[in-house]
């Protein structure tokens, strides 16, 4: 088993557009998918919709797991 918390990487598709985040680190930078750790206990539905709500400030409805 792995020390490391499981990751999640999120893909909206709204109105045929992906939004992306701009991230950077230091002169460096990329385009990247919301996301991040899963927490205790949380699923990782519950995971992607904190994220997409702290990254990008919305709230999303999933029609699919």
């Amino acid at each position: 088993m792995s020390d490391f918390p499981p990751k999640i990487s999120v893909i909206i598709v709204y109105d045929g557009q992906i939004p992306l985040l701009k991230r950077s680190k230091g002169d460096d930078w990329w385009w990247d998918l919301p996301g991040g750790k899963v927490k205790a206990g949380q699923t990782e539905q519950q995971a992607g919709n904190e994220e997409i709500k702290e990254e990008l400030d919305i709230i999303v409805e999933c029609d699919q797991e």
